[in-house]
Order: C-alpha cells, then structure tokens, then sequence
C-alpha cells in the first residue's frame, strides 16, 4: 500500500499496525517504508565528468488544512451589473517531519539505493478529513513525500496518508445542565405559569460509532401538557478563505424523551396552590432574582441523577471528529427543546460534545523496528543484488515542526508553495524575550497541538518548572484559555495546579471569571483539591457560584474541607 513512483524516485509505505482501519495509520503510532532512489539525470545533475552526483534527499510526513470557498461577487461594467461565481482557495499547514535520508552534499556512485525508514507519527495530529458542499470543500490531508536537495536538477515524489487521531486517554468530561425556566404566555401575553428543565450528560466527550446518555427532568407548572421534550445532535462544519466562508449544518441524531408525570398539565387547583406558594415570604422576588427557588434546583438534580427519563443517543461513524485550525472549525453539540402548545418560544439549552476516535482504536503492537519483516517488492528493472540499502530510524516526532502561514488565491496552482516557507511572524525568528518567559511560552502554545503535553514536557525543565511554580492567577487563566479546544482546558488547569507553589482559592475564582459558563463545575471539581487555603477561603469561591453550581458541588466542598486537615492559614 501506499506505493509511488516517478522517474527515478518511489515510496513504499508498510502497512499500519494499529486498528484505525484498513489504510489508516494512528496518530502516535509507527509508519515504516522504503524510499528507492536510482542516481540519473532524472534525479539531480552530475559533477560533469567524475560520474558521482552531489545531492541529498529529504523525507518529509506533511499536515495541511486545504479549503475552497465558493462565492457571488457583483462586477460592474458600464451601467451593467452582474453576478459571478468566484472560487477562493487557502492551505495552512499543521505539521512537517523531515528526515535527511541523504546528507546534503554527499556524493553517490551512479547505482540504485533502498532507504528503509521508520518514524513516529506525532501523537496529537487530527484525524484526515474531506468534505464537500456548495461547490468547494474542506480538507484535511497528510502525505509523504521525498525529494532531492542541493544543487542541479531536482526530483521528488509523494504519496497520500490517511491519519486517525489518537483516542484521548482523559478522564470523562460530564456536563450537569444548569435548570432553565421558562415563562408560558397566552396568545395575548398572560403569563399562565412556567417550565422548567435540567439534565445530565455523563460524558460529551464521545467517540463515533458509540453511544451516548442524556438524562433528563422536566416540571411543568401550568394548565397545559408539554408536546414533547427531544434531544438533538448537531454538527456544524466551518471553513474560510480570504473572507469568504461557508458553513455547513447537519443533524446526526435524535430522540424524543418519554413524557412523564412531571411533564403533564396541572389542575386548577395544583396552578393555585403553585401561585400561593409562590408569593408567600417574597418569593416571587426571589425567583426573579435567581431563576427558580433551591428546592426546585434540588428536585431537579435529584431526578436527574435517578436517571428515570433518558435517552440514548448513536454517533454514527460518518461524523467528523471534532476540530478547530485555522481554516476549518468542525463543532457538534447537544440541543435540547422541550415543545409547548403556546405562543411563547419553545425553551432549549445546548451542550458541547467532543467526537472522538473511539478508544478501541489503539496503537498496541506498534513495537519499533529497524527493518520491514517483509522486504517490499523492487521498482521494475532492479537487480537485488545490486541495491545499496540504509536503515534510517527516528524515534519520535521531535523535530516536528507544527503551525504555519496561511495561503491563498484565486486558483489552487496560487497555493501550490508551502506555508512553511512563506513569512509568518507567530514562527519565531530572532526576539528580544527572555527564553523562559510566559511570553515565550505562550507563543509556543500557540501553534502547539496539545496545550497540556507541552506544559508537561516543559515542566521536565528546571527554568520552566521554576517559572510556572511561580504563575499569577491572570498568568494561569492565559495558559489555560491557550487550549483552543475547551475540552482540553480542565486537563491543562488540572495539570498547572499541582506545579503552582502556592496555589490559592483565587486562582480558582480567576479561572472562573474566564471560562465558559458549562465549564465552570468541572473546574472547581477538579482544582478545590489543590488549593491550600481551601478551608479559610473558599467562600472567594462559592461567592462566584449560581445556587445551581453550589448545590452540584456540595459533596466536592465537603470532600475538600475533610481532606485539607486544620487550616495554615
């Protein structure tokens, strides 16, 4: 598989070890083969009369974003006006591994060679991807490719890779929806009471071609029954060039969950004992204040966990695993509607999912090795016993380099240069900052593909470990909020907070003034074990907190004070 070839030139890639799929190769995983190369005037230009050649070869595994967007443009000539379809295409570049099969400069004696190489795919790559809608697309796509360096005529030659992204090894991420309350009015605007939901998703990060829970409760206080109550995933698919953009939508499940007792019409009689109950000690105040009272909060919450009304959701295996990069955004989330027979709007809520490669999908028996257990077949003509072979093995991806300039234009052949080689002034180049500084470390973060690995690989570095031992709260929201992904951005906290010297209920209350709202639970789930003062200051922390939020991490408060023992403070 993975066979090419051209002039004197050809690449002939093994076959992937992991379980990705016929043709696919995981992120993380080994990607061994062989480069044939035969020293012609087809490859580079010779030393004239000494027979040897001076050239060097160069392989390269190669990550773009490629995208084409097709859009009207009004074009006036003279008094007329018309509409025409233009194309705008764009590439931005995610990864290049090279690997100098051949030194630059060395001198070959005319024959034929055999490079077998070995390599490590970096582990965070995503997954390749190809999309089409209204005229354009939005790619992901990798190949291998080698060509001859140094002076003299030039030679090379690619082939495609398809990449799975690696399963993720994090711990599950739940979402506990905070109740949203709805006012029903009649068709003159009377309100004639109110709805109000929770739920439950105990992962939203999910892997395609699996299932997924949503539990939910409901509480109707009106003289109405509910239509019905449906959960819907949503996939939106994002990609632009130069300005131009289109977006793609696409329902991929749903289900309607059972209406229950909780979801009936209410008796005249129960609308009037909820309105007194309602307006006795000021609660209707209260209510406005804060949404809904604690005891609904808790009846809701409890319903919920029981589990008594869920539904299970199917990814299908044709969904696109969830991304962001410059040129294309692949998003999913859970919309959840309850329907009413009036006219007031129908009240939802939406959760963020994560589609993933399923954790089934590994990279065990990717054992490294220094030459292909089975000799791939020679380019026609050759003669084995005159082939010169070389190992070449690498054991990580470390010389990756990841990010890049954007290109584009008006045809593909205008992008047919890589971004690497264009300017851009996120890759470096000579600075004036201090190499361990934040301001270094958050342009690395930058362009990095896993925001936590980094921190961990610095965190290997006394200069950077010192560096990070001694962050401010605004310090760590910056590193945390660097994860362009807010999946990832509990993990990157959880990964911070032990390193921190001093780490403080106000980093917590720091972190959530800066993420976004469903975050919020998770994060003082996971950061109130690592915070000293936890004891004399958590207050700081419940003060930023909705009554839904303090309810639902109660039991992690009463966890956290019992471990932290007497306070130092």
């Amino acid at each position: 598989m993975g066979n090419s070839s051209s002039g004197g030139l050809s690449i002939h890639l093994n076959p992937s070890e992991g379980s990705a799929g016929a043709g696919s190769y995981i992120a993380g995983s080994k990607l061994s083969g062989t480069v044939y190369a035969q020293t012609t005037e087809g490859i580079t230009g010779e030393t004239k009369g000494t027979g040897k050649a001076s050239v060097g070869l160069e392989l390269h595994l190669i990550g773009k974003d490629a995208v084409k967007v097709r859009y009207q443009q009004t074009v006036q000539n003279g008094d007329t006006t018309t509409t025409v379809t233009r194309y705008s295409y764009s590439k931005s570049d995610i990864v290049i591994l090279s690997i100098p099969l051949v030194e630059e400069n060395s001198s070959l004696d005319a024959g034929q060679y055999a490079y077998h190489f070995e390599l490590q795919i970096p582990e965070h790559l995503p997954s390749s991807m190809a999309f089409d809608a209204h005229g354009g697309y939005c790619n992901i796509v990798y190949k291998v490719k080698v060509q001859t360096t140094g002076k003299g005529r030039k030679a090379e030659e690619e082939v495609p890779l398809s990449i799975t992204a690696k399963p993720p090894s994090s711990a599950m991420v739940p979402n506990s929806v905070e109740p949203i309350t709805s006012n029903i009015n009649t068709w003159c605007c009377f309100s004639k009471g109110e709805i109000s939901f929770a739920a439950h998703v105990d992962d939203t990060r999910v892997c395609e071609g699996e299932t997924m829970t949503v539990k939910f409760a409901c509480k109707n206080e009106w003289s109405a029954p509910i239509e019905s109550a449906e959960a819907k995933i949503k996939q939106n698919i994002h990609w632009t060039s130069s300005g131009h953009s289109h977006t793609a939508k696409d329902g991929i499940a749903e289900q309607n969950f059972k209406l229950d007792e909780g979801m009936g019409r209410r008796s005249k009689i129960e609308m009037r004992q909820i309105k007194d109950a309602t307006t006795m000690g000021g609660l209707v105040q209260q209510q406005q204040d804060r949404g809904v009272n604690n005891d609904l909060y808790r009846d809701l919450l409890a319903t919920v966990n029981r589990g008594t009304n869920q539904v299970t959701l199917h990814i299908p295996s044709h969904a696109e695993h969830t991304y962001q990069g410059k040129l294309i955004t692949v998003s999913h989330y859970l919309k959840i509607k309850v329907k009413t027979p009036s006219c007031s709007s129908d009240p939802e809520t939406k959760v963020a999912l994560q589609i993933v490669t399923p954790k089934h999908a590994s990279t065990e028996g990717d054992a490294p090795s220094s030459a292909p257990t089975t000799a791939p077949p020679l380019p026609s003509g050759w003669d084995a016993s005159a082939v010169t072979t070389t190992w070449t093995t690498v054991s990580d991806g470390g010389n990756a380099v990841y990010g890049g300039g954007v290109t584009s234009g008006d045809t593909e052949e205008e992008i047919a240069v890589s971004p690497f080689h264009t300017p851009d002034d996120d890759l470096g180049g000579p600075s004036s900052l201090q190499p361990y500084s934040l301001q270094v470390l958050l342009n690395e973060l930058e362009n990095s593909l896993s925001v936590r690995s980094t921190i961990q690989d610095k965190l290997q570095d006394s200069n950077w470990k010192s560096l990070i031992r001694n962050l401010q709260p605004q310090d760590v929201v910056a590193l945390v909020k660097a994860a362009k992904s807010e999946f990832d951005q509990t993990d990157v906290a959880e990964t911070i907070a032990p390193a921190v010297g001093n780490f403080t209920c106000q980093y917590v209350v720091a972190l959530l003034r800066s993420i976004s709202d469903w975050l919020r639970i998770q994060f003082v789930r996971k950061l109130l074990p690592f915070c000293v003062d936890v004891k004399s200051n958590s207050d700081a922390i419940l003060n930023e907190l909705t009554d839904w939020e303090k309810i639902s991490t109660e039991w992690d408060f009463e966890k956290a004070l019992q471990e932290m023992g007497p306070s130092s403070y």
